[in-house]
């Protein structure tokens, strides 16, 4: 790890850096940190942050780099358990066989401009995240290796649950306990011409 960020860490500012040949990064659940023009290549996971809060990431690449010789199955830009992260004009892109940034059970995550372009699988995945906005970004020639590859790819956590539709109720089998607030469950009934494995007058639930 190049840069490894402790959970008591305030305030700090990074810029100016070139980070290359490492498993992370930058690594850690700071609070209030500022990055500036970092630009990273050759490592596994660009910059690494989980539980982190109120940061700032300025003009940075985030990105594996191209080359067979780098390392593969990593991420541009992680975040993780995050709370109120701003971007500005970041580059995510040219990710081995990975996505240019994910953003999972976070939320308060606000990206301005910048691009999501030449990574081998999704540009940008969002997972169980709330609050999520990127306006102004590049987004292109993503999926070069696999199936499934997306410029955005969005996921929610799936429950498992049982339907009384006769009371219109949803009793949750599994999951979080506190799914239920400030979630919604949308009840979907098909009519007209359905994809392969969907039935007519049948519901759904996603």
């Amino acid at each position: 790890t190049a840069i490894s960020i402790g959970t008591n860490n305030r305030q700090m500012v990074l810029a100016d850096m070139l980070i290359k040949g490492f498993l992370y990064g930058i690594y850690g659940s700071p609070s209030e940190l500022y990055c500036d023009r970092i630009f990273t290549d050759h490592n596994k996971y660009s910059c690494y942050l989980f539980g982190a809060a109120d940061s700032w990431l300025f003009r940075c690449h985030f990105g594996s780099g191209s080359q067979t010789a780098y390392p593969a199955n990593g991420i541009g830009l992680t975040l993780i358990n995050c709370n109120n992260i701003e971007g500005y004009a970041l580059r995510l892109q040219v990710q081995r066989s990975g996505p240019g940034a994910q953003i999972q059970s976070c939320k308060t995550v606000h990206l301005h401009g910048g691009y999501a372009d030449q990574n081998d699988t999704n540009g940008l995945e969002v997972i169980d995240s709330t609050d999520v906005t990127w306006n102004g970004a590049e987004i292109m020639d993503n999926g070069t290796t696999g199936a499934n590859a997306d410029g955005v790819y969005i996921k929610a956590q799936a429950y498992h649950f049982t339907a009384d539709a006769p009371s219109d109720t949803l009793t949750l089998t599994d999951g979080s306990a506190t799914w239920a607030n400030g979630n919604v469950v949308v009840q979907l009934t098909t009519t007209g011409t359905l994809p392969a494995g969907l039935a007519l007058a049948t519901d759904y639930y996603v």
